[in-house]
C-alpha cells in the first residue's frame, strides 16, 4: 500500500497539489469514462411503453412538445410520431440509413430508464459516462442493437435502436448527438471518417474514436482502471514487434511509444490520480513526433492543469 502512495504522489505535480483544495469546475460533455458492466437490464415494458401512433406529426409538432429530434444529414424516409404513454406523450422517428431501418424515441421522465420493449431479455448491456450523459449499449440474442442516452438538463431519455452490429448503431447515435449539439468523440476539427465505439478489453470498458486524416487512420481509446501500477495496461489493440520503442510526456503522464519500420506505431499513458488509461494508433506514417502531438492535442485531463 505504501509502494502504491508513493506512486500516486510521485504521478501528481505539485501545482495540482496546490490546487487540490480548489473545487474544480467539470468541463461539460468531456468523453471521461466512468463505466460498469451491468449483467442483465431491467426494460420497462408492458402499459407503460404500449402506445399509439399518430403519422401526421411533423419535426416542427415534436419541437413545439420539448422533443428537438434531429437526424443524420443522409437518413432518408423519415416519419415522425407521437407515443401516446400511459402518463403522458413521447416522441418517435423512424428512419432508414442504407439498408438499416432505426426507431429513434424520446420521452420526459424525472430519472433514466429504458425506453422500448424491442430489445428482449437478457441482452449484452455496456454502460458508461461522458460528461453529463448517462449512456447504455445493448445487444440481444435477435441481433437488435440499441443505445439509450439520458439527459438530465431537460430530463430527456432518448433511445435508438436497429438490427445492426453496434459499431454502425454507435456510429449513428453520435452523428444525432454531435446535431444535438452533444459529441462524444474525441477528434481534431479537419478529421474525417469519424466514428465512436463501446467495448470490453480484457475485463476494462473501452471506449474509442476512430478518424482519418491525411489517408492515416487514428485509434484512441480510453478505459478505467483500478489498477494502480507502473506497468500499466495496454488498451491499443495494437500487436507485435516495434523496432522502436521510447518515452515521453503527455501532459505530466509518462508515456510509452512504440513504432515499427512499416509505419504503424502507438502511445500508451496512464492519468493515475483518475485511473484512466489512454492509447493512440496510428496504422501508417508513425513516428515519435507525430505521436507525441496528436496524443497531447487530444489529452483532456480529467483534474485541469491550470
Amino acid at each position: 500500500m505504501s509502494d502504491k502512495f508513493r506512486l500516486v504522489m510521485n504521478a501528481v505535480d505539485d501545482d495540482l497539489l496546490e490546487e487540490a483544495f480548489v473545487p474544480v469546475k467539470r468541463k461539460n460533455l468531456r468523453p471521461w469514462i466512468s463505466v460498469a458492466i451491468a449483467a442483465c437490464l431491467m426494460l420497462v415494458l408492458g402499459a407503460n411503453f404500449a402506445h399509439s401512433r399518430n403519422s401526421a406529426v411533423t419535426f416542427a409538432d415534436l419541437s413545439n412538445m420539448g422533443y428537438v429530434m434531429k437526424l443524420p444529414e443522409d437518413a432518408e424516409r423519415i416519419q415522425y410520431e407521437i407515443m401516446s404513454l400511459s402518463d403522458g406523450e413521447g416522441a418517435q422517428a423512424s428512419f432508414w440509413i442504407g439498408d438499416t431501418e432505426y426507431l429513434y424515441q424520446a420521452v420526459k421522465t424525472s430519472e433514466q430508464q429504458m425506453l422500448s420493449d424491442s430489445v428482449k431479455a437478457e441482452p449484452n448491456v455496456l454502460t458508461w459516462n461522458s460528461g453529463n450523459l448517462d449512456i447504455q449499449l445493448l445487444s440481444s440474442s435477435s441481433g437488435n442493437t440499441s443505445v439509450t442516452w439520458y439527459i438530465p438538463d431537460d430530463q430527456t431519455q432518448w433511445y435508438l435502436t436497429a438490427q445492426a452490429d453496434a459499431l454502425e448503431v454507435l456510429t449513428t447515435a453520435s452523428q444525432i448527438l454531435r446535431a444535438t449539439g452533444l459529441d462524444v468523440t474525441v477528434a481534431p476539427e479537419n478529421a474525417e471518417n469519424i466514428t465512436y465505439n463501446a467495448f470490453l478489453l480484457d475485463g476494462l470498458t473501452v471506449a474509442e474514436t476512430t478518424f482519418r486524416i491525411d489517408g492515416i487512420t487514428y485509434a484512441y481509446r480510453m478505459g478505467s482502471t483500478m489498477e494502480l501500477q507502473e506497468d500499466f495496461a495496454d488498451i491499443s489493440g495494437l500487436e507485435g514487434s516495434f523496432d522502436w520503442v521510447s518515452a515521453g510526456d503527455v501532459y505530466w503522464c509518462n508515456a510509452k511509444i512504440s513504432v515499427s519500420i512499416d509505419g504503424r506505431g502507438k502511445i500508451l499513458w496512464f492519468d493515475l490520480v483518475p485511473g484512466i488509461l489512454y492509447s493512440l494508433t496510428m496504422d501508417s506514417g508513425a513516428n515519435e513526433e507525430t505521436l507525441l502531438d496528436m496524443a497531447n492535442s487530444l489529452f483532456e485531463p480529467a483534474q485541469d492543469n491550470n
